[in-house]
């Protein structure tokens, strides 16, 4: 769970400050299609800030996401997985390759290189067929998922 919220946190923290500015929580909002008001994103900001210091850490963030989850009902891993996986099998053949992988992590902001994502495809590759299909994409996320509750 923390793993995922760090990773969640650093694609908020585009200057990799280690903190959120308010600008990014603003951008971050947009890109998830939730646009809000100059005045609402203040609100969640200062909401989020919790010790005031003008950025959100990631403890700061960490309280709140957990804390709505809670209120919500918890999203289960698999679906979530089923989520992600939509994003990286850009043309729904089913199976992902190392080139979709890249542009995934590209359009999410991450600066991973060949090396790294080859790693992660030989770690989810379950079959070591050079590509990723469905199911072993689930079961990997489901595991980071479910592994790591803190």
């Amino acid at each position: 769970m923390v793993d995922d919220l760090r990773e969640l946190f650093s694609s908020f923290d585009q200057d990799n400050s280690g903190a959120i500015e308010r600008e990014e929580l603003g951008q971050l909002l947009q890109c998830m299609g939730q646009s809000k008001s100059e005045d609402e994103v203040d609100r969640l900001f200062n909401l989020m800030d919790a010790d005031g210091s003008g950025d959100v850490d990631f403890e700061e963030f960490c309280i709140v996401i957990l804390h709505n989850r809670e209120t919500k009902k918890s999203l289960d891993p698999r679906s979530i997985a089923e989520r992600m996986w939509k994003l990286f099998d850009k043309d729904g053949d089913g199976s992902i390759c190392p080139d979709e992988m890249l542009e995934a992590f590209t359009t999410l902001g991450k600066n991973w290189d060949v090396e790294d994502i080859r790693t992660l495809m030989h770690e989810i590759d379950n079959d070591q067929s050079g590509t990723i299909e469905k199911s072993e994409f689930v079961e990997y996320i489901t595991s980071i998922m479910s592994s790591s509750h803190h």
